[in-house]
């Protein structure tokens, strides 16, 4: 059993994984949707804080960020490229989930996260959240509108708040954001060739996986999301897992362990020599 890596070896596994080192990235919503599915969750755009695959490295088949002077018009480009091939409707979820930064989770892997949040799922349950001061009160209008008619788009959303008065919703982006982080919404894939985000309740786009997530406690769910996360890293860290989901230390050192008891990973010298320990993925 290997139980230290090189920085290569870690770099080569990940190439493979994220599929930034093919030659041609992939193409078209099924191959999309099979990365996705592989992968487990990821992120749109590449993130200097955030290790994790991402749909960029994997359309664009190669390592590294646009350095050209062209760099703000290639990632808008991608921006419209990555629109093209998203699978549609309940496919995958979309939202900001890793540091607000837009995210992509299979359907398999979204009932861990929403597992995480402790809630049943209930129609009126965000009711429930304002009351207890969990829940913003533009996020709580935000709600009473996508629940009464949905997908809506942010345009028609923004209308539906404003009624007749036609004044501005104060908060508006910040409550979006705050919906997608709390998983009480997700993005739904507007038609092809339009760059419109459309919006829906996750309990009307996710049913079955809300229900399913109702009989998974806290402690099963990370350890299957830090199983799948070792498996794309191969080696992590601590310090690395906590960046990533934002768990408390305690609930990592007790999922570390459980992983560790299954065999599934082992300590691991430092891969980059510094000090403290890593953990790998025994493949």
């Amino acid at each position: 059993m290997k139980l230290s890596y090189s920085v290569e070896e870690v770099e080569r596994w990940r190439d493979r994984v994220y599929r930034r080192s093919s030659k041609a990235g992939i193409r078209g919503e099924q191959e999309t949707l099979r990365f996705i599915n592989k992968v487990g969750f990821c992120l749109t755009f590449q993130s200097p804080d955030v290790e994790l695959p991402n749909l960029w490295d994997a359309v664009m088949g190669r390592n590294g960020r646009a350095r050209t002077s062209n760099e703000r018009n290639y990632y808008l480009s991608y921006a419209w490229e990555i629109q093209s091939i998203l699978p549609n409707h309940n496919s995958i979820y979309l939202g900001k989930i890793f540091k607000r930064r837009p995210s992509v989770i299979s359907r398999e892997y979204f009932t861990y996260f929403y597992a995480l949040t402790a809630r049943t799922g209930s129609v009126d349950e965000y009711k429930r959240e304002f009351a207890d001061g969990k829940l913003s009160p533009a996020a709580k209008k935000i709600l009473d509108v996508l629940m009464r008619q949905s997908p809506m788009s942010s345009r028609e959303l923004r209308t539906a708040l404003q009624g007749k008065l036609r004044t501005a919703i104060p908060g508006f982006e910040k409550a979006i954001e705050e919906l997608q982080r709390k998983m009480f919404i997700t993005r739904i894939v507007g038609e092809e060739g339009k760059f419109t985000a459309m919006w829906a309740p996750i309990v009307k786009v996710f049913p079955q996986e809300v229900r399913k997530a109702r009989t998974i406690s806290s402690d099963a769910a990370r350890e299957q999301l830090l199983r799948k996360y070792f498996e794309n890293q191969l080696v992590t860290s601590i310090e690395s897992i906590h960046k990533v989901f934002g768990w408390a230390k305690k609930d990592i050192y007790r999922t570390i362990g459980q992983l560790i008891h299954a065999g599934v990973i082992v300590p691991s010298k430092t891969a980059d020599g510094s000090r403290g320990r890593d953990y790998c993925f025994v493949n």
